[in-house]
């Protein structure tokens, strides 16, 4: 179990009523900092030494201050929808949401669907040449450009880096 996600967890079962009021005013708390701190201390067998090494501390402001960004929780229809394309869907993915995205993009053979079907039109070879194109494509390819560049690029990236693991 990662941090994060003993950090919701933990929230979850002492403090339940955290995540219901609107803006998590409770999250701003220092006293239910403090005690997240700890709680994640005794529970990884971390010394204070070490977490603050580690700026542990930190971390856990940076991710109550924006729960939203960094919850560690998925919402599978909403990666589903990424994974069509969904462009307001996808900026609006968490840290774990836009890491488990690009993994199911990575396990697609061909994730951006650029691959298509080229045919003509009179089923002989002599009139001019259509191309289907899959929903998924049209829909990367109504994406902005820039967008479009980086997703591909964190792709890329992530493949390369997985290639130099396995070697």
């Amino acid at each position: 179990m990662d941090r994060r996600r003993f950090l919701w967890d933990w929230i979850d079962e002492h403090h339940p009523a955290a995540f219901k009021a609107p803006g998590y005013p409770r999250l701003k708390s220092p006293t239910l900092r403090a005690k997240a701190l700890a709680a994640l201390i005794s529970h990884f067998g971390i010394t204070s030494r070490h977490a603050n090494q580690l700026r542990i501390g930190e971390a856990i402001s940076r991710w109550l201050d924006s729960p939203d960004v960094f919850s560690p929780h998925l919402d599978e229809i909403a990666l589903e929808m990424a994974i069509g394309f969904d462009w307001d869907v996808i900026a609006g993915l968490t840290q774990a949401e836009r890491g488990t995205f690009l993994d199911r993009l990575d396990r697609m053979r061909d994730p951006f669907d650029a691959s298509t079907e080229v045919r003509t039109t009179d089923g002989h070879g002599g009139a001019s040449i259509l191309v289907d194109a899959s929903r998924r494509r049209l829909a990367y390819l109504s994406g902005p450009s820039e967008r479009r560049y980086h997703l591909a690029e964190a792709l890329a990236t992530r493949r390369s880096r997985a290639k130099k693991v396995a070697a």
